[in-house]
């Protein structure tokens, strides 16, 4: 079962594409999460960087991918990743206890 968060740019940001997450269920474990949670992502063309924020609090690990390589890592949802390039398909992905989470960002 998928799940969307809204994810929405910053309104005083004209170079921002909103990057929309889409939540799902980690089999066999227990489905805690809430329908919805706020989780906001976002691309800065200007400086090539994908912010992140969220005010929940479960604890999570954020990762960046592109081409099946990890090339971001952090413990925290509210983090902000430099990209390497400004093109190509990056892949976040996001993991708690019970549910997990993605998103794709194409340049």
């Amino acid at each position: 079962m998928a799940f969307c968060s809204t994810a929405e740019a910053k309104e005083d940001e004209k170079d921002v594409i909103t990057i929309v997450i889409n939540k799902t269920n980690i089999p066999d474990k227990p489905h805690r999460m809430p329908l919805r949670h706020n989780i906001s992502a976002w691309y800065d063309t200007l400086e090539n960087a994908i912010y992140m924020e969220s005010s929940m609090s479960d604890e999570v690990e954020v990762y960046i991918t592109s081409n099946n390589e990890v090339l971001h890592y952090s413990p925290t949802i509210n983090t902000v990743f430099y990209l390497p390039s400004n093109n190509g398909t990056y892949m976040i992905e996001i993991y708690s206890k019970s549910w997990s989470a993605y998103g794709i960002l194409e340049l």
